[in-house]
């Protein structure tokens, strides 16, 4: 495969540490300060992890509560689009702008009816009194987990319970199965619907030629 010479993005805080990969680059620039804020699309982690690495707010949103018009898909029915930003007011703003119905976007329909999204409301004293917010244990790999993040992480749950959330263990039943079943491999259906949709002047026409070309960098 040929790789860019221009090589990896470097994480700002520290050039040797990875930025997170796939939305890694806006990630970068807004840690740099090159924006005030960016969209990051997330198929597995690819807001979250590069907004933790970063020291950024990233926020998945659920699928289909903000349109993925014109974003490349790699799985669309994992495929979401969110704000990655350095406060959880600048976060908030994006995700009030990109909430809501999209017709170009088939998934946005549940949100047709729903109510809007208000940073007025959601970024208040109290906000998260009553909330549910599910706790996934599960999912932690505790023997490679870094004690220091597992105490901030632990940090926050105690945080969000005093500012009165009901905090709800979760333990999925065969979680690990679930996960595997749930990752088609669907990138080449739903690349070559895209392209085909963005017109008829692409100099690439399917996934196949992408494949062809050996033009790819791998992250």
């Amino acid at each position: 495969m040929q790789q860019f010479p221009w090589g990896l993005t470097r994480n700002p805080y520290d050039p040797t540490r990875t930025t997170g990969g796939s939305s890694g680059g806006t990630a970068a620039a807004v840690a740099a300060n090159f924006g005030v804020a960016g969209l990051g699309t997330d198929t597995g982690a690819s807001i979250r992890g590069p907004s933790a690495l970063q020291n950024l707010v990233g926020l998945r949103p659920t699928l289909g509560a903000s349109s993925r018009a014109g974003v490349i898909p790699i799985s669309l029915t994992r495929d979401t689009l969110g704000p990655m930003a350095r406060t959880v007011t600048d976060a908030a703003l994006i995700y009030q702008a990109t909430y809501g119905y999209d017709s170009r976007d088939s998934a946005t329909q549940s949100a047709r009816n729903a109510p809007a999204f208000n940073i007025s409301s959601a970024l208040v004293p109290g906000a998260t009194a009553g909330m549910r917010i599910g706790v996934l244990r599960q999912n932690i790999n505790s023997e490679h987990a870094d004690p220091e993040v597992m105490a901030r992480f632990n940090e926050a749950v105690s945080d969000l319970r005093r500012q009165g959330a009901v905090i709800v263990e979760m333990e999925i039943p065969g979680l690990s199965k679930l996960a595997d079943i749930a990752w088609p491999n669907r990138m080449e259906y739903d690349f070559n619907a895209y392209l085909a949709s963005s017109g008829k002047d692409n100099a690439v026409k399917t996934f196949a030629d992408v494949v062809r070309s050996k033009n790819i960098f791998l992250s």
